[in-house]
């Protein structure tokens, strides 16, 4: 199976996919919610995923849209989602934590995490991506406040290290390190949350965990004064089309 396509959910917004061999996931999303634009997409799904379970997906966005438009605080947000594809009826099946580190009156938004149930179908309207995976980057003219080595305060057997690689989008790579072994990383972080004085920075990273058949999306913000990162993990496995509400689990871990 592959996440590769175009896929529509229940708020009208439609998200273009493309998964390689290795399971990096790519791709662009298009949102009517909130404030409308395009934004990237970056994560993992599971490239040997039994044909009798749904594919784990996990991916991450930064809501700063590429396309332009006028910015506002929701400009800052990140979201991570976990979950999985079911190959019958073809759905994609996802738990939404979108980080919020920036009051939004406009919108009800308060500083918090909202987490949401999204799940999507094939899209084959007239849509068309408005760009395509990877923008040309522009490495940050000095180290982000995420880059280095980030150790779990719950658990020190779980740490990722991490460097910003484009200003403007926001992308980072990494490892992530894990009682099962090692893996890569990927993701987005708000880079322009020190230039707004916020006090926090989003973070978003997805990860196809050692041994291939499982992902996670590590969705939350970094305190900017006291250097600690407040994230969710959340973790997903392919299931049978009967039992999707076992397919993530949700874990709050703080890191230093």
């Amino acid at each position: 199976m592959s996440v590769s396509g175009n896929w529509v959910n229940s708020y009208g917004s439609v998200m273009y996919l493309s998964q390689d061999p290795t399971g990096f996931v790519s791709g662009v999303y298009t949102s009517t919610t909130g404030s409308s634009g395009a934004y990237w997409v970056a994560g993992f799904a599971s490239p040997t995923a039994a044909g009798s379970t749904g594919e784990p997906l996990a991916f991450s966005i930064l809501w700063r849209s590429f396309t332009g438009g006028q910015p506002d605080p929701s400009w800052h947000y990140v979201s991570g989602m976990s979950g999985q594809m079911l190959a019958s009826p073809p759905s994609l099946i996802m738990i939404h934590d979108m980080v919020a580190t920036d009051p939004f009156p406009a919108l009800g938004a308060q500083i918090g995490n909202y987490f949401d149930k999204l799940i999507y179908a094939p899209y084959d309207g007239p849509q068309k991506s408005p760009g395509q995976w990877p923008p040309p980057f522009k490495p940050p003219s000095k180290p982000d406040p995420v880059d280095g080595t980030w150790t779990c305060m719950q658990d020190a057997s779980i740490a990722f290290s991490i460097t910003v690689q484009d200003q403007v989008s926001g992308f980072v790579v990494g490892s992530l390190k894990t009682p099962s072994g090692v893996c890569d990383v990927v993701g987005f972080t708000d880079t322009g949350a020190g230039a707004a004085e916020l006090n926090l920075q989003g973070l978003t990273l997805s990860a196809l965990l050692p041994g291939g058949q499982a992902v996670v999306a590590i969705a939350g913000s970094l305190d900017l004064a006291a250097r600690t990162m407040s994230m969710q993990w959340m973790q997903s496995n392919g299931t049978a089309a009967d039992t999707t509400y076992l397919q993530t689990s949700v874990e709050g871990l703080n890191f230093q």
